[in-house]
């Protein structure tokens, strides 16, 4: 996994395993309901608008781990 995203205020947590020059990433999602695979556009989850102004927030602490051992 190279990238987390993370949700400050609730959940949703996203894995980028892989992304492309358009912004389109592939990896695991967790909305609330357990981790599942599929592709999502970054700039879609980036521009979501949470409550208190927030944002989506990378995490900057996070190092980078196979996928298996990340979603555990």
């Amino acid at each position: 996994v190279e990238m987390k995203l993370f949700n400050p205020v609730g959940v949703g947590t996203w894995l980028i395993c892989e992304m492309d020059e358009y912004g389109m990433c592939f990896g695991a999602v967790d909305l609330g309901y357990g981790f599942e695979m599929g592709s999502f556009d970054l700039l879609e989850v980036m521009n979501l608008k949470l409550p208190y102004g927030l944002r989506v927030e990378r995490d900057i602490y996070y190092k980078q781990c196979l996928l298996k051992e990340a979603i555990c």
